[in-house]
């Protein structure tokens, strides 16, 4: 019985660090968008000046 719950608190634990790196991953993928899309904005203005 401890065993078995051990395991299953292992496995969670494994998920809840996959979900964290998924998260992680997700926020870097969204910062590089917005900084991706401020140089694009920056780049245009810069061409009608």
């Amino acid at each position: 019985m401890l065993l078995r719950f051990l395991l299953l608190q292992s496995n969670n634990q494994q998920t809840i660090e996959h979900a964290t790196f998924r998260y992680k991953n997700l926020n870097l993928f969204y910062l590089n968008a917005l900084v991706v899309r401020q140089h694009l904005l920056t780049v245009k203005q810069q061409s009608t000046n």
